[in-house]
């Protein structure tokens, strides 16, 4: 998503984090600076107490436009998700994780199609415009191309 057009620039804790700086922090400012948060749901994420405080902060600090998260569902979820994942379950049509082209650009361009006004580029085309997303991942043994982003990210 860092490499091929549109160009998001995204956030992983790994990388992106401030050292010395609580994690709490790193999360707040994180989704703070973000203009969309991308949700990666799967059963490790569901037991990640980390992933499931930043869906917290994410569903409160972004409550006025739920249109800045957007939920891709990984897998089959066999345990039980707490009331924010619920609610984002139940209100939101979530995209379904597979490793196709068509995925990718559909995520793109859910992502170009909801952010065109905030300065995003409205087609996935347009490589010229950045922007920032918060991504959340459950772990980095994902498939391949998730497993660049990992936990939290930012586009």
């Amino acid at each position: 998503m860092e490499q091929s057009p549109p160009i998001l620039n995204i956030c992983v804790h790994q990388r992106d984090f401030k050292i010395g700086v609580s994690v709490i922090e790193n999360i707040v400012e994180s989704v703070e600076n973000s203009k969309m948060f991308l949700l990666i749901l799967s059963n490790g994420f569901l037991e990640s107490r980390w992933c499931r405080f930043e869906t917290y902060v994410a569903t409160h600090l972004l409550r006025d436009n739920m249109d800045d998260i957007v939920v891709i569902m990984k897998e089959v979820l066999n345990l039980n998700p707490d009331k924010n994942i619920s609610f984002l379950i139940q209100t939101k049509t979530y995209l379904e994780y597979s490793e196709t082209q068509e995925f990718w650009n559909r995520l793109k361009y859910s992502i170009c199609k909801h952010k065109t006004s905030k300065g995003l580029p409205s087609h996935p085309s347009n490589p010229r415009n950045q922007s920032r997303l918060t991504y959340q991942a459950d772990n980095p043994d994902t498939s391949s191309q998730l497993n660049e982003y990992q936990e939290v990210t930012k586009l």
